[in-house]
């Protein structure tokens, strides 16, 4: 597996986990679409990102799940 699937497998799972413990922080289709400012692809791919940031803590996102 490369190293990018490795982080978004890591990142997905951790999504999941936490959606499954807390679907009450997760915003619904219909509040993300009515915000205007990003389309919710990128209102996705921004949470997404934040979730690889704080699994990455400081090092390059692509070696998330890399350390074993």
């Amino acid at each position: 597996m490369s190293e990018m699937n490795q982080a978004f497998v890591r990142g997905f799972d951790v999504w999941e986990n936490e959606f499954r413990e807390h679907p009450e922080k997760f915003l619904t289709v219909e509040q993300m679409a009515a915000m205007e400012t990003q389309t919710l692809s990128e209102q996705r791919a921004t949470f997404f990102e934040a979730i690889l940031d704080r699994l990455a803590d400081g090092r390059p996102w692509n070696t998330i799940g890399a350390e074993g």
